[in-house]
């Protein structure tokens, strides 16, 4: 099994794959070391690329969806990450 595999797998470090960035984005907003419409970009990279494609490989690598369905979950109003809820966000 690849590595990113297990990393993905491993709930701990999903969660922490997922809380990091979106921490470090409001610490340099809190700390005044990026603009607005530098934080404002980075919120909605984080919320509309990052976040999507982390769910994706999560289910890819849980093996609920194919590599080539990871594209869906890009789609507005898509339920696949409703219906793995379960196993996206609560199972290890």
């Amino acid at each position: 099994m690849k590595p990113i595999a297990k990393f993905m797998r491993n709930l701990f470090c999903y969660y922490l794959a997922i809380l990091c960035p979106a921490i470090f984005i409001f610490w340099l907003k809190n700390a005044e070391l990026i603009a607005s419409n530098a934080f404002l970009i980075s919120i909605f990279s984080y919320a509309l690329l990052y976040r999507p494609f982390l769910d994706g490989m999560r289910l890819h690598h849980k093996d609920y969806i194919e590599k080539n369905e990871i594209w869906k979950i890009y789609i507005p109003f898509n339920t696949l990450r409703w219906e793995n809820f379960k196993e996206l966000y609560l199972k290890g």
